[in-house]
């Protein structure tokens, strides 16, 4: 944790939001996968807050979602290896999500804007199955790989599959028209989301370094 006080003040207040956001899904939805579905979406609300602060900041908000969610995994019986490789999925969709907003901020977008840009595709990538009319089984498989709520949806090896519930029938062509198979491991979404993300905050990093080097006075 950061030792700067307002730095402090920031990553708790993050873990804070994070774990109440997550709460009421678990509140709503019990210990199902509607639970890691809301931690999903808790961390893509609070994308804004990690382009204006940075990572660290979606370090915070996986800690806070993760405490949540172990709660809810202890209670369904699932194992614990299960919950650890659905917070490494966590962690590296929300440093891709804000990496793509922290770029954005250094070409010279807002930071409001960036961060809304960043939220939005969060949004876009987490409710494809359901907006994406798909016909090719091997890309959507592809797709299917890297998609968080679906990975923890085959992670979870006591959650019936979310593609054979009621609901599923008119919102998605998954499992009826395009047949997928579940991930039974979240390392390919982890490591692909996540090595992209931090290359994107790197590359933003660094642009933002070499500007503000430009624009420094050069001495006599």
């Amino acid at each position: 944790m950061a030792k700067n006080p307002s730095k402090r003040i920031e990553w708790l207040a993050t873990t804070a939001l994070a774990a109440g956001a997550t709460a009421i899904g678990y509140a709503s939805a019990g210990a199902t996968l509607g639970l890691f579905i809301a931690g999903f979406f808790a961390v893509t609300f609070l994308t804004p807050i990690f382009v204006a602060r940075g990572w660290p900041m979606v370090i915070a908000a996986t800690i806070g979602v993760a405490g949540v969610w172990l709660i809810g995994v202890i209670s369904a019986g699932d194992r614990i290896s299960e919950w650890f490789s659905i917070v490494m999925v966590l962690l590296g969709y929300g440093l891709f999500i804000s990496g793509v907003g922290a770029v954005c901020r250094c070409i010279g977008i807002g930071t409001v804007s960036a961060g809304a840009i960043g939220m939005l595709l969060g949004i876009a990538w987490l409710t494809w199955p359901i907006w994406l009319r798909v016909s090719d089984a091997g890309w959507t498989n592809r797709l299917v790989e890297l998609h968080p709520p679906l990975v923890a949806n085959g992670v979870l090896h006591k959650e019936q599959p979310w593609t054979e519930r009621v609901v599923a029938y008119h919102l998605t062509d998954l499992d009826q028209n395009v047949p997928i198979q579940l991930p039974t491991s979240g390392i390919p979404c982890a490591a692909v989301s996540g090595i992209t993300g931090l290359a994107l905050w790197f590359a933003a990093r660094a642009r933002t370094g070499r500007r503000g080097a430009a624009a420094s006075p050069v001495g006599n």
